[in-house]
């Protein structure tokens, strides 16, 4: 999201609402007294990859959270976490959490003794064929648990039916609770989901359905997806299922590692523990994420629920599966006035906001289009934003999962992406469903269509880029629903606002690895996103224009910008005033950095601020066909 540099100084620094640190009032320093300066960014990207952290979720973290929140996340200690992250920097992703299905280990319970003597566990089984017999019949399977003194733990199968109560569960592949050759579990893990079962069914109004005879069940890829080859369609049946699963659970409790290894009760250190868990940095996790109504976390001493209370106004809570008897005043989950107080200052923090928010635009989207609601464009748009920047910090094992997700929170009929052969196609049907976009994906440095090529089309997106898209500014396509375009192509339009600055110099600049412009409003160092081998010809632009950030929306203080090759301009006396028309086509992504009370230099490309109210036009090429939204 968006960092808006005028709201700084109304956030309150997490520190300054720790339960850890007291109120004193402030003592005046003496005038020799050393101040300690806060790390800079690139300090602080050091201490974390020296902790062990990946490159790529601290670039992440980088883009979403200020110096202070940052400040936090380094100080975690995450040593339930160490993994080795080399082989990420060779990527474009992290891989470290990627799992190996061929030589894939289900794994026990960090309170299960197996394999040694006495532990008692042993493997329980869905019953398979009738698991298939129920999607077979077009149904979403649920699973419930039963114990006997007989034959011990066993699952049984249901059928969801209409207004059905279950709980779902949220995991890390990585973390051994998978399966990818039989729908089973040891029974230790078994006993922990029957805890939350218990744990998560208290409620009022889901014991009332008890008394009536329903049973407390759930839903869980490793038990009601079907891993035999033979069923592979009715597998791919229950994979485009999966939003409508999660979106009619009423809970969905998180299982991760790390989050399970260590206990809650300071409010803002589990909120940043979230943030940064390996749950939230894979794919598939998003839409388990946003569309359940309660999401739970599970801590080594209890389950954490941080948005619940914060729809009612109390904004914070914290629950433990204790017995009805048990003291809350005498441990950490007892709320006092002044825990409110803290947790509110808390929870109003970027950590939360930004989980809030994903949320929130995401889950209106879908409901509407579930609700046979036409989508306004802008709610498409926030949408798409929210989406995109929730997968930009997250990874994938398969690469075209991606687009599974991708197309599965934005409310796409996933059976549709299986008749496209490439990403690229995919992508597009994803990009060409919207009438209009950010302007920010011209920022995108990630996986382009042939990026290095000379053709009209480098802007457009195969992969979710690692940059995050903002609000504001867009472009508007011709039509979302065209099949085909000719090959003299077509436009897009801009609709730029004032948080862009626009500038144009009156010559094609050549392929440099960095130049310099010099305006009257400053002097910018810039930097073009291009490979050794790119191909574009400059040959036949008149100009070339650059548009960036006013203000830096990342950490770093770096802006963000667009180089694009001007074809022709109308009206070029009025470029200033709003009346000229510009037609261009777009080179690559910049990385612009603001050279402070440097003089210009003759050296420097001149350039001259346009005004954002001129009609642009970007060309673009012919694109493959399509699917209609039938």
């Amino acid at each position: 999201m968006e960092e808006n540099t005028d709201d700084q100084p109304s956030r309150t620094p997490l520190w300054s609402a720790s339960e850890d640190i007291a109120e004193e009032p402030a003592e005046l320093a003496s005038p020799n007294e050393e101040h300690t300066l806060p790390p800079s960014i690139e300090e602080l990207k050091s201490m974390m990859l020296a902790s062990g952290w990946c490159l790529h979720q601290i670039n992440y973290l980088t883009q979403l959270y200020n110096t202070i929140d940052l400040q936090k996340f380094a100080s975690l200690d995450r040593t339930q976490r160490a993994v080795d992250h080399q082989a990420c920097a060779k990527a474009t992703q992290c891989v470290a959490f990627n799992t190996d299905m061929k030589n894939y280990a289900v794994k026990h319970a960090a309170t299960c003794s197996y394999p040694g003597p006495g532990s008692g566990c042993y493997t329980v089984r869905v019953p398979y064929e009738r698991l298939i017999n129920v999607i077979k019949a077009g149904h979403v399977p649920l699973v419930s648990i039963r114990c006997s003194p007989e034959h011990g733990l066993s699952f049984r199968i249901h059928r969801r039916r209409f207004r059905a109560k279950y709980a779902s569960i949220s995991h890390v592949w990585a973390d051994g609770l998978g399966n990818p050759v039989d729908n089973a579990l040891p029974s230790c893990q078994v006993k922990l989901l029957q805890s939350l079962l218990d744990y998560g069914m208290d409620d009022s109004h889901i014991t009332h359905y008890l008394h009536l005879g329903f049973r407390k069940m759930l839903w869980m890829d490793t038990l009601c997806i079907p891993v035999q080859p033979e069923h592979l369609n009715l597998r791919r049946r229950c994979i485009d299922s999966m939003a409508s699963i999660y979106a009619g659970s009423d809970r969905v409790f998180v299982l991760d590692k790390e989050l399970m290894s260590v206990a809650s009760g300071k409010r803002d250190i589990d909120l940043y523990r979230i943030a940064c868990s390996v749950w939230m940095c894979r794919s598939w996790t998003l839409q388990e994420a946003i569309l359940p109504r309660h999401c739970l976390f599970q801590f080594s001493n209890g389950i954490y629920n941080p948005l619940q209370d914060y729809r009612f106004g109390s904004r914070y809570q914290y629950r433990s599966p204790e017995p009805e008897n048990h003291d809350a005043s005498s441990d950490t989950f007892g709320v006092t006035p002044s825990d409110a107080f803290n947790a509110r200052c808390a929870i109003e923090t970027t950590v939360i906001d930004n989980f809030l928010q994903m949320r929130k635009q995401i889950r209106s989207v879908v409901e509407l289009l579930e609700n046979q609601t036409f989508s306004k464009n802008s709610e498409r748009l926030e949408a798409f934003i929210s989406t995109w920047n929730a997968l930009a910090g997250r990874s994938t094992t398969k690469a075209d999962d991606l687009y599974v997700v991708l197309g599965s929170c934005l409310n796409f009929k996933l059976r549709q992406f299986r008749k496209f052969n490439t990403p690229e196609e995919t992508m597009q049907r994803i990009i060409f469903s919207f009438s209009e976009l950010p302007f920010s994906l011209f920022f995108n440095y990630g996986e382009r269509l042939n990026s290095d090529g000379h053709h009209f089309n480098r802007w457009l997106p195969t992969a979710v880029g690692r940059q995050l898209l903002l609000p504001g500014s867009t472009f508007i396509l011709p039509h979302p629903k065209i099949s085909k375009y000719s090959d003299q192509g077509t436009r897009l339009q801009l609709k730029l606002g004032p948080e862009l600055a626009l500038y144009l110099s009156n010559c094609a600049i050549p392929q440099l690895d960095q130049f310099t412009i010099s305006t009257d409003q400053g002097v910018y160092e810039i930097y073009p996103s291009l490979a050794p081998t790119d191909t574009f010809q400059r040959n036949g632009f008149i100009a070339t224009c650059v548009v960036m950030e006013n203000f830096s929306t990342s950490a770093e203080g770096k802006l963000k910008g667009a180089c694009f090759y001007v074809l022709s301009i109308q009206n070029p006396t009025q470029a200033s005033t709003g009346g000229a028309l510009i037609e261009m086509v777009y080179c690559c992504p910049l990385v612009i950095i603001a050279l402070e009370g440097r003089p210009q230099s003759a050296s420097d490309f001149p350039a001259s601020k346009m005004n954002s109210k001129c009609t642009f036009w970007v060309k673009f090429g012919k694109y493959f066909s399509f699917l209609s939204d039938e």
